[in-house]
């Protein structure tokens, strides 16, 4: 399940928490997937400077402290700000993963199974999205 899913069904109670207008929750999708989507393309560039394992390991580690930042934000606007935190660590995340998964197969692999799982799995993210923004 991708997390964007489980927050869509948690909207209703995030307008109700913080007193936000339902026309104004739709931020809380749009600071993740703009977010996600520009740092995706940039942690390619990092992997390559720092390599994949360390930018991977980064947005785990950024990916759950916002996680607990959740647990105590004050306001609307800070849910806002840790979205944007997520975004840039789920963009680190799968910005990486296929690189990791690539370099872990011996190369007579590479094209295989396992890296058309990952393609997949990236499609099909790319597809919720879509019907996000519908």
């Amino acid at each position: 399940m991708s997390l964007d899913s489980a927050i869509n069904i948690a909207l209703p109670a995030i307008a109700g928490a913080f007193g936000v207008e339902p026309a104004a929750i739709r931020w809380v999708i749009i600071c993740y997937v703009l977010t996600y989507a520009l740092t995706a393309f940039v942690a390619g560039v990092l992997a390559d400077r720092f390599g994949p394992g360390p930018v991977f390991t980064a947005g785990l580690w950024l990916s759950g402290a916002v996680f607990i930042g959740y647990a105590f934000a004050p306001a609307y606007g800070t849910v806002l700000l840790l979205r944007m935190a997520q975004g840039l660590g789920g963009g680190l995340v799968y910005g990486t993963a296929p690189a990791l998964v690539t370099l872990s197969l011996p190369r007579e692999r590479h094209g295989d199974r396992d890296l058309r799982i990952v393609r997949r799995r990236e499609a099909d993210e790319k597809l919720a999205v879509g019907t996000i923004r519908a």
